[in-house]
């Protein structure tokens, strides 16, 4: 009622801002009459992000801890895709989590953090996307978080991820990264590797068509439909989809 969203249930509390910006950007980006069905819950989505931010302009996993680089990017997004002002501020913060490999850490700035404050895969193409809302793609932090992200695909096509247990998570933003920059790559080898992948769990199997997506000349009726239909056969009476642990910690 209050307009967020939650999920997970981890040592620090359930995840309500992170989970609010990332299912609020979701909603944001369908179309036609599927958003104007949504419009509502956004705008609630959006007031509640907007109060809930931190004193340092970020946002963090949940309103109880610090900032980090993805709850941010995921949030700027969010809120820029519904036509809301973003304080240059939050820009900031966005960007002092960048590493000096161009890439962004999840948290930057407190001792002992350790491979957390280390560049993440599947935190920067959201930190450079982020970026883009506001940056010019010429500007160094866009130039070269793009290029880590470039930098960061393995041999076979793909990225690695360091929070999730699956490498579909990383690999669906680097490719919505590269879609909404205009980015022309090869993507032949990754194209390979995502049509040999077998998702695991109903959010593996979003990932997966999302990710097949953002690709050129993919047989929709070979490579797409299979996984709609077998999402629409693993959804619950309720609407919803079964959910499994896919978080490192």
């Amino acid at each position: 009622t209050d307009g967020s969203w939650i999920d997970w249930n981890l040592p620090p509390g359930q995840s309500s801002t992170w989970t609010t910006a990332y299912v609020g950007g979701k909603l944001t980006s369908l179309a036609g009459q599927h958003r104007d069905r949504t419009s509502r819950a956004t705008a609630g989505a959006s007031q509640w992000l907007t109060r809930n931010m931190s004193p340092d302009f970020g946002w963090g996993y949940n309103e109880q801890v610090d900032s980090d680089a993805d709850s941010t990017a995921l949030a700027i997004l969010f809120l820029a895709s519904g036509g809301r002002t973003v304080p240059d501020s939050s820009y900031s913060c966005l960007e002092g989590f960048q590493c000096e490999d161009g890439g962004f850490a999840t948290f930057r700035g407190r001792p002992n953090l350790g491979s957390w404050a280390t560049s993440h895969p599947d935190v920067t193409p959201s930190a450079v996307l982020a970026l883009t809302t506001k940056y010019a793609m010429t500007s160094q932090s866009v130039n070269r978080g793009l290029q880590f992200v470039l930098d960061k695909r393995t041999s076979s096509g793909v990225w690695k991820s360091f929070w999730w247990t699956t490498f579909l998570y990383s690999t669906e933003r680097s490719l919505s990264l590269f879609e909404a920059v205009r980015l022309d790559i090869d993507l032949q080898v990754t194209r390979k590797t995502l049509l040999h992948t077998r998702p695991q769990t109903p959010f593996e199997s979003a990932l997966l068509l999302s990710s097949l997506l953002w690709l050129p000349d993919i047989a929709k009726d070979q490579d797409v439909w299979p996984l709609v239909d077998q999402l629409v056969e693993d959804q619950a009476p309720d609407g919803s989809w079964s959910s499994r642990p896919m978080l490192r910690v």
